[in-house]
């Protein structure tokens, strides 16, 4: 009776086991999934990880490599090292041509726009990049927002640094875009406040050092 018992007990032990062993693979393969995403998502955020290896290939954070190492894309990058921006323009639209879905092309072709100044041109790539790739683009959001804030539209580069934020909530170079367009913004409205004939946060923005461009310009 106590050999009947103990193997009973083998059997019961064994069944559990091999019921749980799936489930075990299942959750480590999840949480390996999980730990893989957030750190593609915060590679994407450019400048912030030291150990992005998007950063490391290039001295612009902003451009991502493609596959492929002798691609249209590749090249592109190349020619934007040298500060040849025409020619790396002509690859990445010939990485288009070649590939019209590929959101990193037009990401990256958006930033040599904006360093042209065509900003209207590198918001439609930063656009259709981000329709691209909705699910996972806190780096175009970023992108897009810089060049909104060159062209001046800070309302709009706000809306896509929170939606960066949103996406990856430990994006330091977003939270500080972020927090330096909306003092932008602020000097402003103060501007015109002043204007209007309300000086007074003008004046202690003076005191502290802020908006210096805007009142070089117009004091």
């Amino acid at each position: 009776m106590v050999i009947y018992c103990v193997d009973k007990f083998a059997v019961i032990v064994l069944f559990l086991t091999l019921m749980c062993f799936p489930y075990g693979q299942r959750v480590a393969a999840d949480e390996s999934k999980s730990n893989t995403n957030a750190a593609r998502l915060t590679n994407d955020a450019g400048a912030d990880n030291a150990n992005n290896s998007n950063a490391k290939k290039t001295n612009h954070p902003g451009l991502i490599p493609g596959v492929l190492p002798d691609s249209a894309n590749e090249r592109g990058i190349a020619f934007a090292e040298k500060e040849q921006y025409d020619l790396a323009i002509k690859e990445f639209t010939k990485a288009i041509e070649i590939h019209p879905f590929d959101a990193e092309a037009f990401n990256n072709r958006g930033i040599i726009y904006s360093k042209k100044g065509r900003y209207d041109l590198a918001l439609a790539d930063f656009s259709r990049a981000i329709n691209l790739n909705r699910s996972d683009s806190p780096i175009y959001y970023y992108n897009r927002g810089l060049a909104y804030v060159k062209a001046d539209k800070f309302n709009l580069a706000l809306e896509d640094f929170s939606k960066s934020i949103e996406i990856n909530p430990i994006n330091a170079s977003a939270l500080k875009a972020r927090g330096d367009t909306a003092v932008k913004l602020a000097c402003y409205d103060w501007l015109q406040a002043c204007k209007i004939g309300d000086c007074l946060q003008m004046k202690e923005a003076k005191k502290m050092g802020l908006c210096t461009e805007l009142i070089k310009l117009n004091y």
